[in-house]
């Protein structure tokens, strides 16, 4: 299956010492690409055969817009979604 990594921002609620995002990014880096071009760039991956998506970045879930992108995942038909998190705000209940 074809997989598209989709590398959201270099944000994150933690600062572990061994993560390879640059402690000093600039930043429009740390706040990522916008809803429209991360949901631009899941439709053309789509369309070129892809599947399955990472969301990867620093920490894709401090993004206010990530359930939006997962719903955008869904619709444009990916069934195979993958979110690497360091799992903080999973643990939120209201998240």
């Amino acid at each position: 299956m074809k997989i598209f990594n989709l590398f959201l921002n270099y944000s994150c609620n933690a600062k572990c010492g061994f993560c390879f995002n640059p402690h000093d990014a600039p930043p429009a880096l740390v706040q990522g690409m916008s809803t429209e071009k991360a949901a631009w760039s899941l439709l053309e991956a789509y369309r070129s055969g892809c599947r399955s998506v990472n969301f990867i970045g620093g920490e894709v879930t401090v993004r206010g817009d990530f359930i939006t992108l997962v719903s955008a995942a869904r619709k444009i038909g990916y069934k195979d979604l993958r979110l690497v998190t360091n799992g903080l705000r999973l643990s939120e209940p209201g998240y």
